[in-house]
């Protein structure tokens, strides 16, 4: 069983070079690997199973600093390069106390109008409406000419001849957008609101309509039926309320699960992440540039670069293992999917992206088999309460 390792203090000159490398992966200075095997206190591990064990350890090792001297060198990676190391993690939870079946859950519903509402809010959000219709309602899009000027002076502060308007857009104040619901093309409003005056002209007025000719335009031709996409949001819906209305249980479930250790490879590229993070947020190139210290030390309590280490790695530690969690208990309920299917399964549960890559690029496909991993544990748990009520 691997133990939890102390991440090197000195890891924060992984950008200076090779040195500064092998530090923070552990590998400088290290005595050979029978040295170490022959040290080792281990009851109940055979010679070859503690070699073999220290041997992946520090392939691993190598394979993270073959990709670091890349990208020091200016060598361009490979999307594989910049991916995060996958792994087993079984290797690294004990998740024998955990018991999915001792939890229930509500029961869960998405309605046509809350369908409607979501596909809505997407098409003004995308800015996609339908036919012009005859007067301005809290969901429509028009478009408006309009003079703000200040009450007292009656200076002119804005002047737009053709400005495009929804309800929900924040453009005017609400008690001015009221005040045009109802008004049809051509007609003319005067509102006074906390000291302006607005003089408003409707141009033009559309629907935001859900046909097939619209959602063929919100999804980039992904869909060419209205109904066919109705069904996607409604399930999409339904997927959101599981997850947000289990997501007490998923906690407690994690809670009965033990991580045991962490895969060295990982760890050093998640804390490497975070190193990256921080370094073009503040425009350093090593954590001795002042932009860096100064940051670290006014935002994150930091005075100095070990502080900001010791911090980094224990939030990277934290999220690893609930990861770690996350993916050992998919696998323990055979929740498990293989590229094609999780591919298939992110494409079911995003209406941002028009491809699985296209959100593995934004997001990282490492993130993506860790929500899907926790969407799938609440479904289960939802089944649970399905089927002892049906039982009943």
């Amino acid at each position: 069983m691997q133990k939890k390792n102390k991440f090197p203090p000195g890891f924060a000159v992984a950008a200076v070079g090779l040195s500064g490398i092998l530090f923070m992966t552990g590998c400088a200075g290290e005595y050979d690997v029978l040295d170490k095997v022959a040290d080792s206190t281990t009851v109940g591990e055979s010679i070859t199973d503690k070699i073999n064990d220290m041997v992946s350890d520090q392939s691993q090792n190598v394979t993270y600093i073959c990709k670091r001297m890349k990208a020091l060198s200016g060598e361009t990676e490979t999307e594989e390069d910049t991916e995060k190391p996958e792994y087993n993690p079984e290797t690294y939870a004990d998740t024998s106390k955990a018991d999915i079946s001792k939890f229930k859950a509500k029961k869960v519903s998405v309605s046509d109008d809350e369908v409607d509402d979501y596909i809505k809010s997407l098409m003004r959000e995308a800015r996609i409406y339908g036919d012009e219709t005859d007067a301005i309602d809290d969901e429509c899009i028009a478009h408006v000419a309009y003079v703000k000027t200040d009450t007292d002076t009656k200076e002119e502060i804005q002047n737009l001849s053709n400005m495009e308007w929804s309800f929900d857009s924040s453009f005017f104040p609400e008690e001015v957008s009221k005040k045009l619901i109802g008004c049809k093309v051509g007609d003319n409003i005067k509102v006074k609101c906390s000291g302006c005056e607005y003089d408003i002209t409707v141009n033009d007025i559309n629907s935001v309509s859900i046909t097939n000719m619209t959602v063929f335009t919100l999804t980039s031709g992904q869909y060419m039926k209205a109904s066919n996409y109705r069904t996607f949001v409604k399930n999409y819906l339904y997927n959101q309320k599981v997850l947000n209305a289990n997501e007490d249980s998923i906690d407690k479930l994690c809670k009965s699960v033990s991580v045991t250790g962490y895969p060295e490879d990982v760890l050093s590229y998640d804390i490497q992440q975070k190193f990256m993070y921080y370094y073009q947020l503040t425009g350093a190139s090593s954590p001795d540039d002042e932009a860096f210290k100064t940051y670290i030390k006014e935002n994150l309590g930091c005075k100095t670069t070990k502080e900001f280490t010791t911090k980094i790695q224990k939030e990277v530690e934290q999220s690893l293992d609930d990861e770690i969690k996350i993916l050992a208990l998919a696998k323990k309920y055979n929740l498990w999917l293989d590229d094609d299917k999780l591919a298939a399964e992110v494409m079911q549960n995003t209406t941002e992206y028009s491809s699985a890559e296209d959100y593995y690029a934004a997001c990282s496909k490492s993130y993506a088999r860790y929500f899907i991993s926790k969407l799938n544990l609440a479904k289960e748990i939802q089944k649970n309460e399905e089927r002892i009520e049906g039982a009943g």
